[in-house]
């Protein structure tokens, strides 16, 4: 006990400034950092019963996002790839996480009913689920983000196109009730119908996920900090090169970005420039972009000198005809 003593009194200053610092180190700034991220095989992600093999590989791109504190931020300033970014109020809301979420389970569902749609597959829709992902500030409502709604004055809502046109069949003003789901609790919300772009509307943002019934069955293996629905695009090529005879790939390593729909619209991501710098070391032979981000893409490859060919394409069957040509 004296010996314990004798030390703390003789390091106690030590002691107290490796504290502090060690407290500051782990506690969390309001910032975050984007950095170049890298390549994610999907064969890792999803597996089809009785898939054809490949010679290459089809893979996902993503950015590497790390919390702001003391040691990451000191990092990024002396790394010019690694960018800091101030959160708000959205990237710091633990609602708009979870969105998040079930937007990457979107990006899988939209993926796999096109794809197996392409591939002339058995697909088929067997319900919807609409959540509420953005509720906009000209909106009267109560409707919190993450509601999953389910009757609007006790009409059964299965999809956005049944939403859209009850929502049609109100005047501007009325007042509706919105049963919705939350937590598994059932909750009775309120709104009042407004009118933007000539047009009615509850004033909020749907996000619309299809429950399917597949033949073969598909099982999907994301981990738990993946969210976003930015790998759409390269889901649905890799779902169809599995369910058709034909290799797609030719035997390269193909990566991409970009969302998808059910109906093979490719959508614009963020963090292109992050993700074209985590790829350039994987050899890879092939990046498909969306064409809204083919422009930044190019500058980014240009400014770096990088060799690696980056096509834009704006749809499923833009990209899947690309790459079905041997070249």
């Amino acid at each position: 006990m004296k010996k314990i003593k004798t030390f703390i009194k003789d390091t106690y200053k030590f002691l107290i400034i490796y504290i502090v610092l060690f407290i500051i180190s782990i506690i969390p700034l309001p910032y975050y950092i984007n950095a170049p991220g890298g390549l994610i095989n999907i064969n890792d992600r999803v597996s089809i019963d009785n898939s054809y093999k490949i010679k290459g590989s089809l893979n996902l791109s993503y950015v590497s996002e790390y919390d702001g504190r003391v040691i990451s931020l000191l990092i990024a300033l002396l790394n010019k790839n690694w960018d800091i970014e101030k959160k708000n109020k959205v990237v710091m809301n633990q609602d708009y996480n979870y969105i998040d979420k079930l937007a990457l389970e979107q990006a899988y569902n939209n993926a796999t009913y096109l794809a197996y749609k392409k591939a002339n597959k058995k697909v088929s829709i067997t319900s919807n689920d609409l959540y509420v992902e953005y509720i906009f500030k000209e909106s009267k409502t109560d409707l919190q983000i993450k509601d999953k709604i389910e009757y609007i004055d006790n009409k059964r809502i299965d999809n956005k196109d049944t939403l859209n046109k009850i929502i049609s069949s109100y005047n501007e003003n009325d007042q509706v009730i919105i049963t919705v789901k939350n937590k598994d609790k059932e909750y009775k919300r309120k709104a009042k119908i407004i009118k933007a772009d000539n047009r009615l509307m509850l004033g909020i943002s749907i996000l619309e996920i299809s429950n399917l019934k597949v033949d073969p069955d598909i099982k999907y293996n994301y981990r738990k900090d993946e969210s976003g629905p930015s790998g759409g695009l390269m889901l649905s090529l890799a779902i169809y090169n599995s369910l058709v005879k034909q290799d797609i790939t030719h035997g390269k390593t193909i990566v991409g970005t970009g969302t998808i729909d059910k109906n093979g619209q490719v959508g614009p991501i963020d963090g292109i420039k992050y993700k074209i710098k985590g790829v350039v070391k994987k050899h890879v032979d092939l990046f498909l972009v969306p064409k809204d981000n083919l422009k930044e893409a190019l500058k980014v490859k240009k400014k770096n000198h990088y060799k690696i060919k980056i096509v834009g394409v704006s749809t499923f069957d833009e990209a899947l005809n690309y790459l079905q040509k041997k070249d």
